[in-house]
C-alpha cells in the first residue's frame, strides 16, 4: 500500500494501478494508514492540477472550466472514494479531501466531508462535557480546531467563487 502512495506522489499512475490490481487479485486488504496515504496523494494531486487551471483564469469573468479538468476531478473523486472506505480518517485528511472535491466542482462530496468534520467535533465536545462536566468550559474549546474549521469554510467558499457557483456557496 505504501508503494501505491509513493507511486501516486511520483505521478507514476501505471505502477500504482498495477500494484493495486495485484493486491486486489490476492485479496490483500490495505491498512487504514496506507489508505490514508493513497487518499492524501490523490487529493494533493487533484488540488495541484485544479489550482493550475484556476491560476490560468486571470479575468474576473472567466470561470474554472470543469470539462477541461476531468482528470483532476477524477482524482478528487478517487480521493473521496478511498476516504469513504477508511473507518476513522484523520481530520486533516477529511479537510484536504473536502478542499480537493470543492476545487474540482464535487460540492456534494465536499459538503458530506465537512459534515463529518463538524460531527466529529461535536462528539468530542459532548464526550468532554460528560467526563469533565464541572471542569470543562466549551468556550475554551481547542482554539486550533476552531481556526481549522473556519479556514476550511473559507477555502470551500473560495472554490465556489472561483467556479461561480453561488448555490454551492450557500451550503458552506
Amino acid at each position: 500500500s505504501e508503494a501505491i502512495a509513493v507511486s501516486l506522489i511520483a505521478r507514476d499512475f501505471g505502477s500504482a494501478r498495477r500494484i493495486l490490481i495485484q493486491m486486489q487479485d490476492k485479496r490483500v486488504k490495505s491498512s487504514d494508514s496506507a489508505l490514508e496515504a493513497i487518499a492524501r496523494s490523490y487529493a494533493l494531486i487533484a488540488m495541484k492540477s485544479a489550482k493550475f487551471v484556476a491560476d490560468q483564469c486571470t479575468a474576473p469573468a472567466k470561470q474554472l472550466s470543469l470539462g477541461q479538468n476531468d482528470t483532476s476531478r477524477s482524482r478528487a473523486n478517487s480521493a473521496y472514494a478511498v476516504v469513504s472506505e477508511i473507518d476513522n480518517p484523520s481530520t486533516y485528511l477529511l479537510s484536504l479531501t473536502a478542499k480537493s472535491c470543492a476545487a474540482n466542482g464535487l460540492f456534494g462530496h465536499s459538503q458530506e466531508l465537512l459534515r463529518r468534520i463538524h460531527n466529529r467535533m461535536l462528539e468530542e465536545v459532548a464526550s468532554r462535557l460528560s467526563t469533565e462536566s464541572s471542569l470543562y468550559n466549551p468556550d475554551q474549546w481547542n482554539e486550533a480546531s476552531k481556526r481549522g474549521v473556519r479556514k476550511l469554510h473559507r477555502s470551500l467558499l473560495r472554490f465556489c467563487a472561483l467556479q461561480g457557483n453561488v448555490t454551492a456557496a450557500m451550503f458552506f
